[in-house]
């Protein structure tokens, strides 16, 4: 799959105000909704990334950021992988952390036109 950079729409930069960088990329993917496209890109990382996200929880803990979330916890329904669900409908996912240093948002959407993912 061959992601292609584009303009944030103004929508999702209202998802988190004040904010001050913002990318987006669209990217091909049958999906029957926006659940299900998150879920194919975020629920199942490659192993690579699973032990770099543990050397980062291991070296931020002392400084009182969130190191991550382990096992299953009672809101596993409300995440798709690590991000909890900040907002659903069918045709759009916004997934976002809150942390001492950084405040982020992720949205998953799907083109009207195409039924496809557009930002990522």
């Amino acid at each position: 799959m061959k992601a292609t950079q584009v303009a944030p729409e103004d929508r999702l930069r209202q998802a988190l105000p004040g904010c001050n960088f913002a990318d987006a990329y669209r990217a091909p993917m049958a999906a029957a909704d926006a659940r299900q496209a998150a879920t194919a890109v975020f629920d199942s990382p490659p192993q690579w990334v699973h032990a770099l996200m543990g050397l980062r929880n291991q070296l931020v803990r002392p400084f009182g950021l969130k190191a991550g979330h382990t096992g299953l916890q009672p809101d596993a329904a409300r995440r798709i992988g690590i991000f909890p669900i900040l907002r659903e409908s069918p045709r759009e996912m916004l997934l976002g952390l809150d942390d001492h240093h950084l405040d982020f948002r992720i949205a998953v959407s799907l083109d009207d036109a195409a039924g496809k993912p557009t930002q990522v």
